[in-house]
């Protein structure tokens, strides 16, 4: 018996821990992996705010395109 598997990206809150957003997509081929997820919430993330990413969204490039000038350290 096989279940299924779900491919899931989040936005939360580090302050209070709510969730701002979730991104879910079946673990199927192109266009479902975390990183085209993060394309379809990314408009809740403005410029001067900080971000805690892991190591699978390496560029800065995943995040200047979409939302303005980033600083990064």
């Amino acid at each position: 018996m096989w279940f299924p598997i779900l491919r899931c990206v989040m936005l939360f809150c580090l302050a209070s821990g709510a969730v701002l957003d979730i991104a879910t997509a079946p673990y199927r081929g192109k266009e479902t992996g975390e990183n085209s997820l993060l394309q379809t919430i990314i408009d809740l993330i403005f410029p001067g705010e900080i971000l805690l990413a892991d190591r699978y969204y390496a560029t800065s490039r995943t995040f200047t395109e979409p939302i303005g000038k980033v600083t990064t350290l």
